[in-house]
């Protein structure tokens, strides 16, 4: 997501480069990665030509700050 965050809009390949730097990663696994995260709502794409080009559906913060409450949420009952 970072990647995404910080090349945004990007295409596979250039999340592949960025996340290869630090990872051995295959190119296919980085296409898979992106698929899943599109399939739970953190991405969407867009076609073009034969390429996708990603974009996160919201921003870093917000992401965070929706994953903090779930967590509040989920072992808390919500009480902080």
């Amino acid at each position: 997501m970072r990647a995404v965050w910080e090349l945004e809009p990007c295409t596979v390949d250039a999340v592949h480069l960025a996340v290869s730097r630090t990872h051995r990663l295959k190119e296919t696994s980085t296409r898979t990665l992106l698929r899943r995260l599109e399939q739970k709502g953190y991405l969407t794409h867009k076609e073009a030509g034969r390429a996708y080009v990603y974009r996160a559906v919201e921003p870093a913060r917000s992401l965070a700050a929706r994953a903090v409450r779930q967590i509040i949420d989920r072992f808390c009952q919500g009480s902080v």
